[in-house]
């Protein structure tokens, strides 16, 4: 092979070029790289360590069935239900207000409303009380649910799904069940990574052992980490960078 260099300049700019080229296309996608050399060395990457939420997800829960017990119809499972979940911002709340939407079901207004956080939502609709939040929740609540309901319960969350319940006036009426989406094309990018060579792709999440697992493997990540506080990842980065 022969090379024939006429200027330096050529080189000389072509190369800084390239790299604010690389790195301004990077950055309107959202993936900010601080300098030519960071981008030079991702050719050298073995392992790459990904959080969940926002990256292999859309950090957006969705309602993927429910359970409306005989007690109800499940038209008026919904009204119910779509009543309480609109007066919340939480995640949970707003997928399923967003599903109970697209049933195109006219809500009524609840009054006395209250939320407690990391437990649910309580309320009072047409004169009676009314909670939607986690298994604890309700039974705090003297919702009373029933050993079968808490089987059925056990089994979807050890799925790694999200499993919200509503009561109203002391009776259990049905159950949500919720996950976060799937970025579009995710796994085909953690395979694209793999086929240049990365030898591990590691997933980090706060959320428990059962919803870690049924993401990574719809992923297509064989690792992955769970529980983990915004401490405990920044201190697994740290010791990965170390090894």
């Amino acid at each position: 092979s022969l090379l024939i260099v006429v200027s330096a300049d050529d080189i000389a700019v072509a190369v800084p070029m390239a790299f604010t080229a690389a790195i301004g296309y990077a950055a309107r996608r959202g993936v900010i790289i601080k300098g030519g050399k960071y981008l030079e060395g991702l050719a050298k990457v073995q392992i790459v360590i990904v959080d969940k939420t926002g990256t292999v997800t859309k950090g957006k829960l969705k309602v993927r069935d429910i359970k409306a017990y005989p007690e109800i119809s499940k038209e008026e499972f919904l009204r119910l239900s779509g009543a309480v979940a609109s007066v919340s911002e939480h995640p949970i709340a707003k997928a399923i207000s967003n599903y109970v939407k697209l049933h195109k079901i006219l809500l009524d207004k609840i009054t006395e409303f209250k939320e407690i956080p990391g437990k649910g939502i309580d309320a009072v609709y047409r004169g009676k009380p009314v909670v939607l939040g986690n298994y604890n929740f309700l039974s705090e609540s003297g919702v009373h649910i029933g050993e079968p309901q808490k089987k059925e319960m056990e089994v979807i969350q050890r799925q790694g799904f999200n499993v919200t319940f509503i009561g109203y006036g002391g009776k259990l009426l049905g159950f949500f069940i919720a996950a976060d989406e799937m970025r579009a094309g995710i796994k085909e990018s953690i395979g694209q990574l793999k086929e240049m060579g990365v030898n591990q792709v590691v997933m980090l999440t706060g959320d428990d052992e059962n919803v870690a697992k049924r993401i990574s493997e719809e992923a297509g990540i064989t690792e992955f980490h769970a529980n983990m506080l915004p401490q405990d990842k920044l201190a697994y980065i740290k010791k990965s960078l170390k090894s």
